[in-house]
């Protein structure tokens, strides 16, 4: 993915569907094995309810997926603790619960869900469990970030664009909506309004 399409990625306020390029084209069918990768931000969760509207318009089911990745401080590394194992070891089931309420706390219409949660590094994760799948879609946010915190932070969602298997939608922390307000927006803006 050329500068280009990166920056309008970074920089639109509005969701943005990416794809790469194909020697051979892409047979254009509705996405209905769709992969939201989340990391319990209100960023994701906006994903995760763009990918329920997305699953229950194309009759299709979402994979929840949550990467657990093990990045210790070096400073525990003198404690014999080389792993997030060693501190929590029942974490891939901790993190699943937490997936599992997550989603329910989630607005959108009920719809097939799979939960994954796996262990490595996220970029990897992401595009292996597309592969997997397969998946027709990943759904994904992005934080908007520019500059020095972009460089030093650098992308996920970015980084996955470029890897791929498949389209990646991508959604905004800021600018534009599809969605339909949730109950709680809804029932902010009749307050404000009256």
């Amino acid at each position: 993915m050329g500068s280009v399409a990166e920056e309008v990625v970074r920089m639109a306020r509005c969701p943005v569907i990416t794809t790469r390029q194909q020697v051979d084209p892409w047979h254009v069918h509705p996405p209905r094995r769709i992969l939201v990768p989340v990391d319990f931000s209100e960023h994701s969760r906006t994903a995760l309810r763009y990918g329920r509207e997305l699953a229950a318009a194309f009759g299709g089911q979402l994979t929840v997926l949550y990467v657990i990745e093990e990045i210790l401080h070096p400073a525990f590394y003198n404690t014999g603790v080389f792993s997030i194992y060693d501190v929590m070891p029942d974490i891939e089931e901790r993190s699943k619960k937490a997936l599992e309420e997550f989603v329910v706390r989630t607005d959108g219409p009920e719809v097939p869900i799979n939960y994954r949660v796996v262990h490595g590094r996220a970029v990897r994760e992401i595009v292996h469990e597309a592969e997997r799948e397969p998946a027709d879609l990943i759904v994904m946010s992005t934080h908007g970030l520019t500059g020095l915190q972009h460089l030093l932070l650098g992308s996920v969602t970015e980084r996955v664009i470029r890897q791929a298997p498949c389209p990646v939608f991508v959604v905004k922390a800021f600018g534009k909506s599809l969605l339909r307000p949730t109950r709680a927006e809804a029932s902010e803006k009749v307050k404000t309004t009256t």
